[in-house]
C-alpha cells in the first residue's frame, strides 16, 4: 500500500464507528419515545384496516388530518395483522434510516468514477458519519413518525441524480421514486420539481421528450388521480394541517431553520460549498432543490411536533452527499505536498461534526425520555381509561385538543379541537370555537393547562372554551400530570348521564380526589 496511509484510513473509520456506537446508545436511550401525534396517523391506519376508510371517526365524514398517505396505509398492515403498530412503527424507521446512510455513501463512491478509489471510499465514509453525527438521527428512527420513511425517499432521489452517467438517471426509476416521496410528504413536490427540472435541463437533448414522457407517464399522471381521488373523498383541496399550518405569508420557519444549519455544524456546510466549487454541474443540481426546500420550510409553522429539525431532518443525507462529494474532489485537487494536511482537515472535520452532535444528541436524550414517561401516565392512561368505561351515552363523544394517543387508545368519536382531523376548526382556526364544540354534545372534554391548581392555557382558544364548558355545568375535573406545566385537565358533567361512572373512574385514574370548578379560574 505505497502512498496509501493506513493511519488516515484507521482513524476515519474509527471515526465513523464511534459515530455510529454514539447513535446507538442514543437509540436504546430514546427507544421508548413515541410521539402522540404518530398516534394520529395510527388511528387513521386503524380505521383503513377496519374497514372504515381513510378517515379519523367512523362516521359518513371524511376527514384527512395525517401527514403521510403512503406511511400511513404502511401502518395499517400492521392493524390487520394484530403486531403492535408502535413496535412496527420504530423497526421500520430503524431500517430505514440505515438504508438511506447506506444509499447515499454508496452513491458519493460511485458519483466519483474518476477520482482514486480511496478517495471515494473517504467521500463514501464522511457521507455517512454526517448523517449518523446528527444530533437527532436516533429520535427520528423511532419516533413512529413517517419521518424515516421520508428520510429514505429524499435520499434515494437525490442520490439517483448524483450517481448517474452522463447525466441521465434511470427515467423510469427516478419518477417512481419522486411518486413514492410525494405520498409521503406533501411538501416534498416541491423539491420534486426543482430535482426534475435540473435534471430534465441537464439530459442530452434527444433523450429529453423520452425523460418528459416518462415524468408524465409514472409521477404527474398518478398523482393527479390521486389528488382528484382525496379531492373527491374528503371535499379539500389541501390536507388540513396545511390550512393550521399555513394561513398568510411569513418567515415563520426562520429560528427552526438556524437550528438546523448549527446541528448540520459548520463542517458539513463548508464541504457542501467545497463541493459546489470543485464540481458545480454535478452538485447543483441536487443543492438547489434542498435549498428550495429550506426556503419553503423557512414559511411554515412548524408547532406541530416541529421538535429535533423534524421537518428539515429528511433532507440531511442529501446534504451529506454534496459534502462527500467536496472530500472526495478536496482530496483529489490537493497537490501531494499538503495531502498531509488535507488528511488532518477532514479528520478535525469528522470529529468536530462527531462531538457536537453527539454531545447535543446525548444531552436532549432526557428531554424526549420525560416526554415518553408523560405521554404514558397522561394521555395513554386516560386512553386506556376511557375505553373500559361502559357508557351509557351511545356514541360518546371526546373533545381533545392533543388529538393522538387518548383518541387512539380510546376509540371514542373525537372533535380535535386544535383542528389537525376537523375540517370546521381548520378552516375557522382563529375563531372562536365554543360554540361549536359544545354543538357537538362532548361527554368529556380534555384542556391543556400549565399548572394542576389553576387553568392557565397553553393554548389561547383553550380558555374561552373553558369558560364556555364552567358556565354549560361542566365542572368535574381530574388532572393527569404531563409534565411540570403541562397538565391535561380531564371536564365533564358531573350531573349528565355518564357523570357518575367518570366521577369513579377518572378520579381513581387520576389519583386525585373529588373536585369541582365553581367558576371559571384565572
Amino acid at each position: 500500500m505505497t502512498g496509501r496511509p493506513r493511519w488516515f484510513y484507521c482513524v476515519v473509520l474509527i471515526l465513523l464507528a464511534g459515530a455510529i456506537a454514539g447513535c446507538v446508545a442514543i437509540m436504546v436511550k430514546v427507544w421508548c419515545y413515541t410521539t402522540d401525534d404518530s398516534f394520529i396517523t395510527f388511528r387513521y391506519a386503524r380505521n383503513l384496516a377496519e374497514g372504515w376508510g381513510l378517515t379519523f371517526n367512523w362516521t359518513a365524514e371524511h376527514v384527512e388530518g395525517y401527514s403521510s398517505v403512503l406511511w400511513t396505509c404502511l401502518m395499517a398492515i400492521p392493524h390487520a395483522a394484530g403486531m403492535s403498530v408502535v413496535t412496527v412503527s420504530k423497526v421500520l424507521g430503524l431500517l430505514f434510516t440505515m438504508a438511506a446512510i447506506i444509499i447515499a455513501s454508496l452513491a458519493v463512491y460511485s458519483a466519483e468514477r474518476g477520482s482514486s478509489g480511496m478517495a471515494r471510499i473517504t467521500g463514501a465514509i464522511v457521507t455517512a458519519h454526517i448523517s449518523v453525527s446528527f444530533p437527532y438521527c436516533a429520535l427520528h428512527a423511532v419516533s413512529g413518525m413517517e419521518t424515516a420513511l421520508a428520510l429514505l425517499l429524499y435520499t434515494s432521489v437525490s442520490a439517483l441524480v448524483l450517481s448517474a452517467k452522463d447525466n441521465s438517471p434511470n427515467r423510469w426509476f427516478l419518477p417512481f421514486m419522486c411518486l413514492l416521496l410525494g405520498l409521503t410528504r406533501p411538501e416534498a413536490n416541491l423539491f420534486i420539481a426543482l430535482i426534475l427540472g435540473t435534471v430534465l435541463y441537464g439530459v442530452p437533448s434527444k433523450n429529453r421528450s423520452q425523460y418528459i414522457t416518462s415524468c408524465i407517464l409514472v409521477y404527474i399522471l398518478p398523482g393527479v388521480i390521486y389528488f382528484a381521488w382525496r379531492y373527491y373523498y374528503y371535499g379539500l383541496l389541501f390536507p388540513l394541517p396545511f390550512y393550521v399550518k399555513t394561513g398568510g405569508f411569513g418567515v415563520r420557519g426562520l429560528h427552526y431553520f438556524g437550528d438546523f444549519i448549527s446541528d448540520m455544524s459548520a463542517s458539513p456546510m463548508a464541504l457542501i460549498l467545497l463541493s459546489i466549487v470543485y464540481k458545480p454541474k454535478q452538485t447543483v443540481r441536487i443543492v438547489l432543490p434542498l435549498f428550495g426546500m429550506c426556503m419553503y420550510l423557512l414559511t411554515i409553522q412548524h408547532n406541530m411536533m416541529g421538535y429535533g429539525d423534524r421537518y428539515f431532518y429528511p433532507l440531511v443525507p442529501a446534504f451529506a452527499m454534496v459534502g462527500g462529494v467536496g472530500i472526495v474532489r478536496l482530496l483529489a485537487f490537493t497537490s501531494p505536498r499538503y495531502q498531509m494536511l488535507t488528511r488532518a482537515m477532514v479528520i478535525v472535520l469528522m470529529a468536530s461534526t462527531f462531538l457536537g452532535g453527539f454531545r447535543k444528541g446525548y444531552h436532549e436524550r432526557t428531554t424526549y425520555i420525560s416526554y415518553a414517561r408523560g405521554l404514558e401516565r397522561a394521555h395513554v392512561l386516560l386512553g386506556k381509561v376511557l375505553a373500559g368505561i361502559q357508557w351509557r351515552t351511545k356514541d360518546p363523544v371526546l373533545v381533545i385538543g392533543d388529538a393522538g394517543a387518548v383518541p387512539y387508545y380510546s376509540r371514542l368519536q373525537t372533535v380535535d379541537s386544535f383542528g389537525l382531523n376537523d375540517p370546521f376548526i381548520a378552516r375557522h382556526f382563529h375563531e372562536s370555537r365554543s360554540e361549536y364544540v359544545l354543538a357537538k354534545k362532548p361527554a368529556i372534554v380534555v384542556l391543556i393547562s400549565k399548572y394542576p391548581d389553576r387553568f392557565e392555557p397553553w393554548l389561547r382558544h383553550e380558555r374561552s372554551l373553558f369558560e364556555s364548558l364552567v358556565s354549560h355545568g361542566f365542572t368535574a375535573n381530574a388532572i393527569f400530570p404531563f409534565s411540570d406545566q403541562y397538565y391535561l385537565w380531564a371536564i365533564w358533567d358531573p350531573s349528565g348521564i355518564d357523570g357518575e361512572i367518570l366521577d369513579k373512574e377518572l378520579f381513581k385514574a387520576a389519583g386525585t380526589s373529588h373536585r369541582l370548578l365553581t367558576q371559571p379560574v384565572d
